[in-house]
Order: C-alpha cells, then sequence, then structure tokens
C-alpha cells in the first residue's frame, strides 16, 4: 500500500485515458484515491523492482504515453536499469512491429538485454 504523503502528491488522473476501459474494469467507475494510489504502478517503484524495456507511442488514445515516461521515471530514480523507446506514431497495440514507423522494436529490446547480460552475446 501507499500510505505516504509524498505518494499521494504524485498521483495523477491525467496520466489515465478517459477511452482506457482497464480503468473502468479495474477499479469501477468511482475510484477511491486509496484505490488509485494502489494501482499506480510509477509510485511503488523500488530498487529491487524489475528492469524493463518499455515500447510506447505518443500517438496512444488508449494508454497515455505519460504513464510510460512515468513509470521509466520512477525506475531511473531508483536506478533500476530500463529503457524507453518511444514511436512519434503507432496508436495502440502494434505488437512488435510499428507499421505507421515501419519498425520492429525488438531488436533494440534484444540490445538492451544484452547490455544488461540478460541475454548472451
Amino acid at each position: 500500500m501507499c500510505n505516504d504523503s509524498n505518494s499521494k502528491r504524485r498521483y495523477k488522473d491525467e496520466l489515465t485515458s478517459s477511452k482506457a476501459v482497464t480503468k473502468l474494469n479495474l477499479l469501477g467507475s468511482q475510484p477511491t484515491q486509496e484505490q488509485k494510489l494502489v494501482f499506480s504502478p510509477e509510485l511503488h517503484v523500488t530498487p529491487t523492482t524489475a528492469p524493463a524495456f518499455l515500447v510506447h507511442a505518443e500517438d496512444d488514445s488508449t494508454s497515455l504515453v505519460g504513464n510510460s515516461i512515468a513509470y521509466y521515471s520512477a525506475l531511473v530514480k531508483n536506478k533500476v536499469p530500463a529503457q524507453l523507446l518511444i514511436y512519434q506514431k503507432g496508436g495502440h497495440g502494434f505488437a512488435m512491429y510499428n507499421k505507421e514507423q515501419n519498425e520492429y522494436w525488438l531488436p533494440a529490446a534484444i540490445k538492451w538485454m544484452r547490455l544488461n547480460n540478460f541475454l548472451k552475446p
């Protein structure tokens, strides 16, 4: 749980898209402040959080890019290995190939995994 007042000040409703049904499905139509805090991953990053390679499109209107930026910032602050790849275009759910930019992001993820010794060269 997130009980410190500092965390409560950091939660931002604007990180959630009004189009996203996941928040509604997870928390209901009128979530409490405590529920929002509990389900805000960027508020729960510690130095022992798992490393992350994040991929997002800036024009994703379902899952706002601010979520990935906030999570990445928390990882960096806690010295957790992380990389954030943001595409200008791609929308939501482009999987491993962003057809808007004609690019596969998996090669970048593999390089990052090798850099961090998660994969052998």
